[in-house]
């Protein structure tokens, strides 16, 4: 195995050990002396994880004794010193953490000081140096790590600062974040299948981004944003850590295609088995206020919320997004005034996808994989097989929850549900406006605005149905024979 293999198995392997050490308030459980036994048993866990040049007395990851817990340090620049032919290395940062045996079994992983770590890297576009440098101050936390399990049991941590100062060709890059709070737990089902959420507060974030284009006479970008209160939500759920242990550990000890390439059995079985529970993932971010300055003035939110969700479960696969925001402001004079009245000021939108197999899809394509020669990994062979498999055999379908958007004169909702099988598409929307007249007299004032599509507006409108609230109400259908019905009347052929 050459150097810079060698030390880009240890980067990400560093990866795996950092997300096997984050975060936990331990249970109540009596501690375990230490032991050469104990000693013994942590080197080579980690050794099985990372390899066994990469943990050792001289390695980039040691272990050593203590009085009352086993030390554990890492030495990044060592980790990636191989890379220094590819540009790319740590200048500096070191972690270290103290790992403590409890009577219940469980491992208590507990970190507490400040971190800095930098590094530098070649920038694929321009071939100048990129450089990042982070600094943590006042990192706490403690991780109670089941081995049976293979995972984190829960967790909690803290930091009171964290700067990061960023740079490269004609790009300038600041990040400052105030107290950082953060929580962990894992759940196991009856069949094993786990299940694990973060959650995290990051209070007065701000932000400083510059950049001017290598290309000559391009116009420079600065950037300007800050949010008095960030929070973030993590899940993944349906997964069997000792899978994904035994697939690391199956990378670690085959490094490369090649000697990968001989374990190719066991390696498509290890796949199978990590893909076969029920996979999920979601995530959302949100942000009590948020305050950009461009160039061209200010964006300015409030409450913002973003969220994405993901399952891969057969054929109940799924994914979802959401996004919502109140008090949007533009910069006066990107909105003309006239168009003021129709701009969003707040908006609740979202969508659900669902009925493909994400499932089948994965598995044709592990079982499509080559990795011996030098040809594709991955093949789809002749008509899109796995396409064809992700597509499967029932309708897929697109639902709009209630989605709103409103502003001084536009007052809108929209939801609906449809599907596409067989080549054909189906389905219903609801489209509700208030205030339209007050809308209509604002298009109507616009500039370019076109006076015949007046009818056309007269025509909308009095296919519309009155909620009780005196809103218009369409709500408009699409049958399987291609016909679209607006509240059960037929929609007139276009001429010609």
């Amino acid at each position: 195995m050459t150097l810079s293999k060698t030390a880009g198995l240890r980067g990400a392997s560093l990866s795996l050990l950092a997300a096997l050490v984050f975060l936990s308030p331990p249970a109540k459980a009596a501690d375990v002396a230490p032991s050469p036994e104990g000693l013994e048993k942590v080197t080579t866990f980690l050794q099985g994880l990372l390899g066994a040049g990469n943990v050792g007395p001289s390695a980039p990851v040691s272990v050593t004794q203590e009085a009352d817990h086993y030390a554990i340090h890492v030495d990044l620049p060592a980790a990636f010193a191989g890379l220094k032919d590819l540009d790319f290395g740590y200048d500096s940062g070191e972690l270290n953490y103290s790992l403590v045996e409890q009577d219940d079994g469980l491992w208590k992983v507990v970190q507490n000081e400040t971190v800095a770590l930098s590094y530098h890297m070649k920038d694929l576009k321009t071939g100048g140096l990129v450089r990042s440098a982070m600094t943590m101050e006042g990192l706490k936390y403690e991780a109670l790590v089941d081995t049976a399990l293979g995972w984190l049991k829960s967790g909690a941590a803290s930091a009171d600062k964290t700067a990061v100062d960023a740079g490269g060709p004609g790009l300038s890059e600041k990040f400052d974040f105030g107290a950082l709070k953060a929580t962990f737990n894992s759940d196991k089902d009856d069949k094993d299948f786990v299940s694990t959420t973060v959650e995290e507060t990051i209070a007065n974030v701000a932000f400083d981004v510059s950049a001017q284009s290598v290309q000559p006479q391009a116009p420079s970008i600065a950037v300007h944003g800050k949010s008095d209160e960030a929070t973030a939500s993590v899940g993944l759920g349906g997964f069997k850590p000792n899978s994904v242990l035994d697939l690391w550990r199956l990378f670690v000890a085959n490094p490369g295609r090649e000697p990968l390439a001989e374990h190719e059995d066991e390696l498509k079985t290890g796949l199978v088995d990590l893909i076969s529970g029920p996979l999920n993932f979601s995530e959302s971010v949100g942000m009590r206020t948020f305050a950009l300055s461009l160039a061209i003035g200010d964006v300015t939110l409030a409450n913002f919320k973003a969220g994405f969700a993901a399952k891969a479960d057969g054929g109940n696969s799924a994914f979802e997004e959401h996004f919502a925001a109140d008090g949007l402001t533009l910069p006066a004079n990107v909105v003309p005034a006239a168009f003021a009245p129709i701009v969003p000021t707040s908006f609740d939108i979202g969508f659900k996808v669902s009925g493909m197999d994400l499932t089948a899809a994965a598995k044709q394509a592990i079982g499509d994989m080559e990795l011996k020669g030098d040809g594709p990994i991955f093949s789809d062979g002749e008509g899109g097989v796995v396409g064809a498999k992700l597509i499967g055999p029932d309708p897929i379908v697109l639902e709009i929850p209630p989605s709103h958007v409103l502003g001084p004169k536009l007052d809108l909702t929209l939801e609906g549900k449809g599907q596409y099988a067989d080549g054909v598409p189906t389905g219903a929307a609801t489209i509700t406006i208030r205030g339209f007249d007050a809308t209509i007299d604002v298009l109507k004032g616009l500039p370019g605005f076109d006076a015949q599509a007046l009818p056309a507006i007269a025509m909308a409108k009095g296919l519309a149905k009155t909620g009780p609230d005196g809103a218009l109400i369409w709500v408009i259908e699409l049958g399987p024979d291609g016909t679209p019905k607006v509240n059960g009347l037929p929609l007139p052929k276009m001429p010609g």
